[in-house]
């Protein structure tokens, strides 16, 4: 395993976790509609908006 810091605090990086970090693609948030940068499985733009699909959820339950 090699020895790679981080250039700013200089604390040893985990390659794994690096990996998973640059893994973000473009996505549109299914509630608002928004462009948003986050990871293959994340659906929403923001927790106001996870939270307002949680709610319809319920209701509609």
């Amino acid at each position: 395993m090699s020895n790679m810091l981080c250039p700013h605090c200089q604390k040893p990086i985990n390659p794994a976790k690096l990996l998973k970090t640059q893994d973000k693609e473009t996505k549109e948030c299914i509630v608002c509609g928004k462009s948003f940068t986050g990871s293959k499985k994340s659906k929403f733009c923001s927790n106001a908006c996870r939270c307002k699909a949680y709610q319809r959820k319920k209701k509609s339950s």
